[in-house]
């Protein structure tokens, strides 16, 4: 007989059945494996699986992520930029790189503000509920954002890169973002801030005096 994945022996009933949260486990650990994030996140928001420690829904990191890297993962993964930028400030981390870290979110936000299409029911910013402001849908605030990259875009190139895309239909139609999607952009932001919010934290956490 076909053995079960471990994900669905861990938790069984009465019966020998796998239990509907063995089942529920077993499908996100399936979406997480193959890069399925949106539907891995969605899954998640509709079976309240995660209910966000610090105030509303965040996404669940894999097993693997630990320590506030997994709060990282649901603001990043979530859309929350303006709480990931606020998460960002009092890091030991300053000059070029702190730079660069909004700059990597801040990209991505404005990416998102481009792509965004009022007529798709399955996009992200539909789905976020009261995280995402609705006021942000806006060329006022692609403006905005587009401001905030300015102050912090690594060079003038790349910054005319972006500026070049508000002529656009959609962000993939630049050729530097043809490969680019809403829910791969998140986990290539969650992966390049990662090591340097742990790198960040471990020193903070090694310069604080012993008890």
């Amino acid at each position: 007989s076909t053995s079960l994945p471990a994900c669905m022996t861990t938790h069984q009933g009465a019966d020998g059945f796998p239990s509907p949260a063995a089942v529920l486990q077993c499908v996100l650990e399936y979406l997480q494996l193959h890069g399925f994030y949106g539907a891995l996140t969605q899954l998640q928001r509709e079976s309240a699986s995660t209910p966000g420690s610090r105030g509303g829904f965040l996404p669940q990191a894999p097993a693997q992520v630990q320590g506030e890297g997994r709060y990282l993962y649901g603001l990043v993964l979530g859309g929350r930029w303006g709480a990931a930028l606020q998460y960002l400030e009092p890091l030991p981390v300053a000059g070029d790189l702190a730079r660069r870290m909004r700059f990597v979110l801040l990209r991505q936000q404005y990416l998102e503000l481009l792509a965004y299409d009022p007529a798709s029911s399955d996009h992200p910013l539909d789905q976020a509920g009261p995280a995402v402001d609705t006021r942000a849908l806006t060329l006022t605030a692609l403006t905005e954002c587009l401001t905030q990259l300015q102050a912090v875009v690594p060079t003038e190139a790349d910054f005319a890169q972006l500026a070049e895309l508000l002529a656009l239909d959609r962000p993939q139609d630049g050729a530097a973002f043809c490969d680019w999607t809403v829910w791969g952009g998140r986990m290539q932001v969650f992966e390049a801030l990662l090591p340097l919010v742990q790198h960040a934290v471990a020193g903070t956490s090694s310069s604080q005096p012993a008890s």
